[in-house]
């Protein structure tokens, strides 16, 4: 949602108010459960409070911590980061096909299957 901030002197300002997700929801403190299938992935990014319509691309590098990738990926869900994801492919096959925009994710699948199982095809 755009709003207009009039300063006292008489500029106006465009803010941007839409909602982010702020780094607290990366934190440890928010009590979440990993996905374990394609299904849980939405419940999962409810539960670290993301927003329902669109996400924070993911900028954390493969050295992160594997759980704070795990929580990035899921809050960039449904619409993904694809440089991304294909960083993460190697080190965190599921991470990676959580972080896959929605036209990438069935080839994705296809090459990392294997590794994540039938419970992704999602």
């Amino acid at each position: 949602m755009w709003a207009k901030l009039i300063l006292i002197e008489g500029a106006e300002v465009p803010l941007n108010l839409s909602p982010t997700v702020s780094m607290d929801s990366l934190s440890e403190e928010v009590i979440w459960s990993p996905p374990k299938s394609a299904e849980d992935v939405d419940f999962a990014r409810q539960a670290l409070g993301g927003p329902q319509e669109s996400s924070l691309i993911p900028t954390l590098p493969v050295e992160e911590n594997e759980v704070r990738l795990m929580r990035a990926a899921i809050l960039s869900y449904p619409d993904g980061h694809s440089e991304w994801a294909n960083r993460m492919e190697s080190a965190y096959p599921v991470v990676s096909w959580i972080a896959s925009v929605p036209s990438e994710r069935w080839s994705r699948w296809e090459r990392i299957g294997g590794q994540l199982g039938s419970d992704w095809i999602g």
